[in-house]
């Protein structure tokens, strides 16, 4: 009868097979979690500054519209010393975003001559991150992220 009994030492093929797929699953449900979560917290960091951005640039706008302030238009270095950015990092202008460098930011405002009290009005304020553009144009919503502008 000891024909019959064997030495059990080790595992068979077929449970190193399923102990490796459930490992391949697990690692790939951690994988897909985990980018998911990567782009929903890059998303709401952006969405964090640029709201902050906009909110900080549509006052400096009052104070030049009202003419609190020395400067007759928006430029990058009276809105630098309120964003606390270089002004490198600040591009203004009255067209549409058309390219951006990384971690810079780009302010689009319309020009109104015939009001004196809103000369300058703030139309979109956009950010590339990580090669992506992120924009707002009310100052609560952010869209993107987007290829290119």
């Amino acid at each position: 009868m000891n024909f019959f009994r064997r030495n059990k030492k080790g595992f068979t093929l077929i449970e190193v097979v399923v102990v490796i797929a459930i490992i391949g699953i697990l690692s790939a449900i951690v994988t897909v979690t985990t980018i998911a979560i990567l782009k929903s917290s890059r998303k709401k960091a952006v969405t964090s500054r640029l709201t902050g951005y906009w909110s900080i640039t549509a006052t400096a706008f009052n104070q030049i519209n009202k003419g609190f302030t020395t400067y007759n238009s928006p430029n990058a270095d009276f809105l630098s010393t309120r964003l606390g950015l270089k002004k490198e990092a600040i591009k203004l202008g009255t067209d549409e975003c058309s390219s951006l460098s990384n971690d810079c930011i780009y302010i689009q405002y319309k020009e109104n001559q015939k009001s004196a009290s809103n000369k300058y009005t703030l139309v979109c304020i956009w950010t590339r991150q990580n090669g992506e553009y992120y924009y707002t144009t009310d100052g609560k919503t952010v869209s993107g992220p987007k290829k290119s502008p």
